[in-house]
């Protein structure tokens, strides 16, 4: 659910308001890719590079956060994982689903194999509720195909549209990880079928390899500029998406005239931010990168072509 703390309540007999119906549940500063001037070859800070004039900012919708006063649930011993038969249609068909998402990429096989046999089908129609906020979280869920909408009730007003999801995203693992209540309401939108998977094969398989990455990567993730804007939470949800890439001295990074599809964040060592002044002469310095610089977003932003190199000085690592 992309989960988080509410303040507010849910009447859990009423149901929920979306879109003025009522749903009924039962059960009760970029660093390097500006073309700057011969003037500005000096080392510049983060602080010093603007945003594209042409980048329309938007007012960030409010998120859901995890509960900042929970502790991560602990394992139960003598665990046994359960199994559901499937078809090999199926079976390829979640395989794929794994695929699309990020929690599953640095599973090894027979943690992969574990969780497909553990998964069981719940199929959803449009303004059926998959979850509602406040309940007691029992499943992770993965979407094979359809959208859900995910709500988070508002004092005197409805339940405010924070995010959208499709297929091969996920939610609910919050509740999992932490044993509290759901802390946002998921409602199909179109005819959905999910793979679900249990509380406990949730702990034992994918907890224990989100957390560690998360932990890794959460204090450092703090204290990159361009991510401080968002709440805690947000910046888990980062964390999940980063991988690891590691360039020797010398190496280009990115390249000054390609075509950008990822955005970079320096993590150990430095590089540099080399542009073309003129036609036929080596590139220039624009700037150098240390931990905690990024690079690489205005391509994206902009949907443009590179506007500069950056190449590692010593060996580097980035996150991406």
């Amino acid at each position: 659910e992309k989960e988080g703390v509410a303040e507010e309540e849910v009447d859990s007999e009423e149901g929920v308001w979306v879109r003025g119906r009522k749903h009924v549940t039962r059960g009760g500063k970029g660093a390097s890719e500006g073309r700057l001037r011969k003037s500005e070859r000096e080392r510049l800070t983060m602080a010093e590079m603007e945003v594209p004039k042409n980048f329309k900012r938007t007012k960030r919708r409010t998120a859901v956060s995890a509960p900042s006063d929970k502790k991560e649930t602990t394992l139960e011993k003598g665990w046994v994982a359960k199994v559901f038969p499937k078809t090999p249609e199926e079976a390829e068909r979640i395989d794929k689903v794994m695929d699309k998402n990020i929690l599953f990429k640095y599973l090894d096989d027979d943690q992969r194999k574990t969780i497909l046999n553990a998964m069981f089908e719940v199929n959803k129609k449009p303004e059926q509720v998959i979850i509602r906020q406040n309940d007691e979280g029992d499943n992770f869920y993965v979407i094979d195909n359809g959208v859900a909408e995910i709500y988070v009730n508002q004092k005197n007003a409805e339940p405010l549209l924070v995010l959208t999801c499709k297929d091969g995203d996920s939610f609910g693992e919050l509740a999992l990880m932490y044993d509290a209540p759901r802390a946002a309401t998921v409602i199909a939108k179109t005819d959905m079928k999910l793979w679900a998977m249990d509380r406990a094969t949730y702990k034992h398989i994918l907890m224990d390899t989100t957390l560690r990455k998360r932990k890794k990567y959460e204090g450092f993730l703090d204290k990159v500029p361009i991510l401080q804007s968002l709440d805690a939470y947000e910046r888990l949800k980062v964390a999940d998406l980063l991988e690891e890439k590691v360039y020797e001295d010398g190496e280009d990074i990115v390249v000054e005239g390609e075509q950008g599809e990822e955005f970079y964040i320096v993590e150990a060592g430095s590089v540099q931010c080399l542009q073309t002044y003129e036609e036929g002469k080596p590139q220039g310095c624009v700037a150098n990168l240390k931990p905690g610089d990024y690079f690489g977003e205005r391509a994206l932003l902009l949907d443009s072509k590179r506007a500069c190199t950056v190449r590692a000085v010593g060996k580097v690592k980035v996150l991406v």
